[in-house]
This record gives C-alpha cells, sequence and structure tokens, in this order.
C-alpha cells in the first residue's frame, strides 16, 4: 500500500514540474529584443491611430501657464506639431519633424529634429523644465497616452497625450501669442516681464499686471481710477494662464472690489490690435500696440504697455542700502557700461544708494554715488545727498552739488565725474523701479535708456 501511495505522489511531482517546464517555454518563447519590437510596435501604432492625432496641454514647470499642442503621428516616423508658442516669429507653430521610439529601461518617444520641444528645452540656461524626450508611462481607461518627462529626476513633468477632435486646431492661438510677445517685450532691460494696463471704455477704471508671454504668467499689481493712480489699491494676485484662440484664460480669475465696482476678471478677449503714440519720455512718442477687447464680465477694455507697476513701490522701504555691481549698469545699446564707468571713475566697483540710512544716532542719509578701489588697497565711498519724490514706481530724485564722502575722501577717482551716471539715471527728471524678485530691483530711465540692477542690503 505504502508503495502505491509513494508511485501516485512521485506521478504528481512529476506532472508539477512538466507544467512548470511548460510555463516557462510560454513565458520565454520570444527573445528579449522580440518583446521590445513588439512593445515599440504597439505604443507606434497607439500613437498613428487618432485621425485628428493628439492634443496635449503642456506645462513644463510649475507656475508657468501651459502651451497648446497638436501633435499628428504618421508611420512613416514622422510627426506635425502644431503650438500656439509665438517666439521666433511663430516659428515653431507648424513644424514637421522626425520621431522615434526606443526600449531601455522601458519605452521612450523622442523628437529627434529640432523643435518647439527643443527650443523650451534650451530656455534660462536649460533649467526651464522642458523636454524633447519622455518615457512612456501608460494607457488610461479612456485611451489617453501618460508619458514623464526623461531627464527630470526629482519632479518628472507628466504631459497626457488626449485624442483631438476634428475642429481642435481652432482653438490654436496662434495669431493672440504673436501678437501677445509685442507685449512681452519689455521696455526695460532685465526684467522677463512688461507692464500692462487694462483701461475700460465705459468706466473710470484700471487694471495693471506685469505679463510674461514666456512662461505665461500674470501679475496684477494694482488697481485704480483710470483718470489718476494717486487713487488706486495694491493687487497681490500671481496666476499662469493659458491661450485659446483670441483670448487670454487666467488660470486664477482676479477677484477684487474697487470705487464701488465688483471685479471677476476670467478672460480677457482681444480682437483687435493697433498701435498708438506712446509718449515715455516726454515730448518724445514711439509707436506702442493697443489691443481692444472685451473681459469676461463684457466690459470693453483696451490693453496698451505702461510704465507704471506698483511692485516697484516697495523699494522705498525695502532696504536701507542698494549696492548695483557696475556690470550690472547697462547703456541705451543693451551693453554693459562697466568699462566706461571705470574709465570715467577709476576704481569705480559698485554703485550705491543710501536710503534714509542711518550714519550716525543724530543723521540719516539719503545718497547716491560709488564705492572706489584706491590703488593704495584702500576703499572710499563718494556720494552725492538727494530729496526724493516717489509715484508708485516712479521716483524724481534732486542732488544736491557737492560731493560727500562717506568713507576715506582720499581717493584716485574724479568724483566730479559721478554726475553724468546720476544725470544718466534722472535724465527727463524721473527713473521708473521694477522689482525683478525678492533681492533684485531695476531702475530704469526710458529718457536715456540706461538700466541699473542694484540688489538690497
Amino acid at each position: 500500500m505504502k508503495k502505491v501511495i509513494y508511485n501516485i505522489l512521485l506521478f504528481a511531482v512529476i506532472m508539477m514540474i512538466s507544467c512548470d517546464d511548460d510555463d516557462d517555454i510560454n513565458v520565454f518563447d520570444k527573445t528579449a529584443d522580440e518583446r521590445a519590437a513588439e512593445a515599440i510596435a504597439a505604443l507606434k501604432a497607439d500613437l498613428i491611430a487618432p485621425p485628428h492625432g493628439w492634443k496635449v496641454s503642456y506645462k513644463p514647470v510649475d507656475g508657468a501657464g501651459s502651451y497648446f499642442v497638436i501633435m499628428k503621428f504618421e508611420a512613416n516616423n514622422k510627426v506635425t506639431i502644431e503650438t500656439d508658442l509665438g517666439a521666433n516669429s511663430g516659428e515653431f507653430q507648424t513644424q514637421t519633424i522626425s520621431y522615434r521610439i526606443d526600449s531601455s529601461l522601458g519605452l521612450e518617444l523622442i523628437f529627434e529634429t529640432y523643435s518647439f520641444f527643443s527650443f523650451l528645452f534650451e530656455q534660462e540656461q536649460a533649467t526651464f523644465g522642458a523636454e524633447y524626450e519622455f518615457n512612456y508611462v501608460n494607457k488610461t481607461p479612456d485611451n489617453a497616452l501618460v508619458f514623464k518627462s526623461k531627464t527630470d529626476i526629482a519632479n518628472p513633468t507628466i504631459i497626457v497625450f488626449q485624442q483631438a477632435a476634428q475642429n481642435e486646431k481652432s482653438f490654436l492661438a496662434k495669431n493672440m501669442s504673436l501678437n501677445l510677445d509685442k507685449f512681452g517685450e519689455p521696455l526695460n532691460f532685465f526684467g522677463s516681464f512688461s507692464s500692462v494696463r487694462i483701461a475700460y471704455t465705459d468706466k473710470d477704471l484700471a487694471i495693471y499686471f506685469s505679463i510674461d508671454a514666456f512662461k505665461r504668467v500674470a501679475e496684477f499689481n494694482y488697481i485704480s481710477l483710470k483718470s489718476s493712480t494717486a487713487t488706486g489699491q495694491a493687487l497681490t494676485l500671481t496666476t499662469p494662464y493659458t491661450l485659446r484662440r483670441d483670448s487670454i484664460v487666467f488660470d486664477t480669475p482676479l477677484r477684487t472690489t474697487f470705487n464701488g465696482n465688483n471685479i471677476v476678471l476670467k478672460s480677457l478677449y482681444l480682437n483687435t490690435l493697433t498701435e498708438t503714440m506712446a509718449s515715455y519720455c516726454p515730448p518724445a512718442t514711439q509707436a506702442a500696440p493697443v489691443f481692444s477687447g472685451v473681459t469676461s464680465s463684457n466690459d470693453k477694455v483696451s490693453m496698451e504697455t505702461t510704465l507704471f507697476n506698483n511692485n516697484g513701490a516697495s523699494f522705498k522701504t525695502s532696504a536701507e542700502i542698494y549696492i548695483a555691481d557696475v556690470q550690472n549698469i547697462i547703456n541705451e545699446n543693451g551693453q554693459r557700461a562697466a568699462s566706461q564707468i571705470v574709465q570715467d571713475l577709476k576704481g569705480a566697483l559698485v554703485m550705491v544708494i543710501y536710503n534714509d540710512y542711518a550714519i550716525s544716532t543724530t543723521e540719516n542719509l539719503s545718497a547716491v554715488g560709488f564705492l572706489f578701489q584706491n590703488d593704495d588697497e584702500t576703499t572710499s565711498i563718494a556720494v552725492k545727498r538727494y530729496t526724493a519724490t516717489y509715484a508708485g514706481n516712479a521716483v524724481e530724485l534732486v542732488f544736491d552739488p557737492d560731493v560727500f564722502f562717506v568713507r576715506n575722501p582720499d581717493t584716485d577717482a574724479d568724483v566730479n565725474n559721478m554726475q553724468k551716471y546720476l544725470d544718466l539715471l534722472m535724465q527727463g527728471g524721473k527713473a521708473y523701479i521694477y522689482k525683478l524678485d525678492d533681492q533684485f530691483y531695476e531702475l530704469y530711465n526710458p529718457c536715456s535708456g540706461w538700466s541699473f540692477a542694484f540688489q538690497r542690503i
């Protein structure tokens, strides 16, 4: 009896081993290369399947707005990319380039030819967060394709390909982005943003915001009477935006009240672009773009560039001392003026602003001048006192005629030449202050064209 039971168990074990061997043969009946080729072919079939291609809302970095992209993949490894990016006069709005699908640690979609994705990748010294190589993640239950950026290790950008409808291209804001880029060229040098004003046609009302046309970020900073910025209040909303046809759509609407008006600004429909003659340095004028349109609340408005930006008003109270490296002083031709400054003012290292700075227990100093490195390795600081008048981000400085030494009057520099740069700072009577970030402010003079980037100390 024991022998019979033993034979039965032995037969069962042999059958189990045989079944395991069969399973192993089924699993490994194809080589790794064959399985990779099948996966590539399957993804390629998915990419070329939709008759109208794929739509993507592409946001390379958190906090920025989105670009609208439509891609039509073909079996010959070509893809037509259409976007609403207006950069380089619309170079990347329609392109047909090559692509490939690779299999490494997983499936990869690579845009091989220089394109919209490559251009974004290069921006801000390749720190903008864009990508032109993507790892395939999965297909969703509704047949969308999910990819993530290949090189963003810490926080990879996730993009979702959704099947485009037949009329999807009509939502591409190609003309809008080209026109909006005209507002995205700052009047000043260092800022990546342009200051604009929305003026209401039928109300004494104006809203001021800065617009970064590349990153697609709007920063609302002020609301006032259209007739006077003296009657107004600060705004503190920063929001990404997207473009749809002829509209700017803000991710976060502006909601505020002012002078009896309840303001809800979700979007701006901008339909007509014209030019006006703006006077940034009276009496001279220059051509400037003007958009006419309608708000989401159906108010008629015009949008125009302006020198006013209330964020710069914080310069008055942000620090008691500001310094500008001479390398961060830019002339009217957009060139660094350091060599010219050092030629006029031997040993000049930084320009310095004392902003009501306590130089003793009984005296505060408001003055502008330079710090010098002398040949004997000592340093000197020579300044001229000023009286300041602030109006928003505009400042008027009236200088005393005499030079005052904060430190060491024995300098190799001809300090009388400082007046040349004080005049360039205040040519026409005023300069405009722009807050660049938490540390830097730019003082821009529209009459001289000079810009001075000061860091608060």
